[in-house]
């Protein structure tokens, strides 16, 4: 039952990550449970946000603002790399920074349900260095 709910989270995340164009940049962990990505201020484009089995990945240059909105409460952790985080807001809700790297890097930031910990979505953020 439960790999039944994750293929079903995982086909709507996808439906809603690919965005077919449209300004649409949230996607599903669960029914109950959506995230949004929005990329200096403005929602991300369909493509900004790709999912797969594993969660989902975001590409973005490095300086630019990243937030990450949820439906539902969440506890955020952020894996360590050599990007650097100015954090402007965490809260159950919103994960929100300026990311910033001299490289190209990449990190993960998993949002877990604060209801449910069986329901958590691991962010694969790739941070590209401005030349």
């Amino acid at each position: 039952m439960i790999r039944r709910h994750a293929l079903i989270a995982l086909t709507t995340m996808a439906l809603l990550a690919c965005g077919g164009g449209d300004s649409d940049s949230s996607f599903a962990i669960a029914p109950d449970l959506t995230l949004t990505v929005r990329i200096d201020g403005a929602d991300a484009p369909g493509l900004a946000a790709t999912v797969g089995p594993s969660g989902a990945s975001i590409v973005l240059n490095s300086g630019q603002r990243l937030e990450i909105g949820s439906s539902t409460p969440v506890v955020f952790s952020a894996g360590s790399s050599s990007a650097t985080s100015s954090i402007r807001l965490v809260t159950p809700l919103i994960w929100d920074a300026v990311v910033s790297s001299p490289v190209n890097t990449s990190f993960t930031l998993t949002a877990t349900s604060a209801v449910d910990s069986t329901k958590t979505v691991a962010l694969a953020i790739t941070v590209l260095a401005r030349p």
